[in-house]
């Protein structure tokens, strides 16, 4: 409608027009045309954790249209590109929902290192929209090393006699000292 049409109609006509036309502002959203053009990572990427552990963020994606919007009832599939003992995806295949957004939660497998997800879905032509997410199972921490000497624990203590005849050795120069100098002190007075 030209500006020259809209100025020609009454009053309330006019204010009808220009409602319409106001409420039609850049929050619309139009419906998609239902053909997937693309499957995007929005969160879970990246992650990190122990062996077995599961994430704390899912892994989620959006399927879009060749113009950006949402489509919503479509299958996405999630599973690991190998095969690691203890890992896990859940649920393995889901439906995304009026946004266009399905979600996975993962758990880590058994061996440390990287480990890919795969996010995908099979097109109506029959082509696959397929995105990863590489997540890494943490190495565990070496337990601390103590150094021979500095140990805390109550050390020897054995059943060798060897140990015993050392300690006493150790008592009697210890005596033997203490008497030679108190000798030497009263000598001095």
């Amino acid at each position: 409608m030209t500006v020259r049409a809209v100025a020609s109609l009454s009053l309330p006509c006019r204010i009808a027009v220009a409602t319409v036309l106001g409420a039609c502002g850049s929050d619309l959203t139009l419906p998609s045309d239902g053909t997937p053009a693309r499957l995007v990572v929005v969160a879970g990427d990246d992650q990190r954790g122990d062996p077995g552990d599961e994430l704390p963020t899912p892994l989620t994606v959006a399927v879009v249209d060749a113009s950006n919007r949402p489509v919503p009832g479509i299958e996405v599939a999630f599973r690991f590109a190998d095969e690691i003992d203890g890992a896990g995806v859940a649920p393995g295949v889901t439906t995304t929902d009026d946004e266009g957004r399905a979600a996975a939660r993962v758990v880590l497998g058994e061996e440390p290192g990287p480990q890919e997800v795969e996010a995908l879905i099979l097109r109506r032509d029959g082509d696959e929209l397929r995105v990863a997410f590489t997540l890494t199972a943490l190495t565990p921490p070496a337990p601390p090393r103590q150094d021979p000497g500095s140990g805390s624990g109550s050390g020897g203590g054995g059943s060798g006699s060897d140990d015993d005849e050392d300690d006493e050795k150790d008592e009697k120069e210890d005596e033997d000292d203490e008497d030679e100098d108190e000798k030497k002190r009263g000598r001095g007075r």
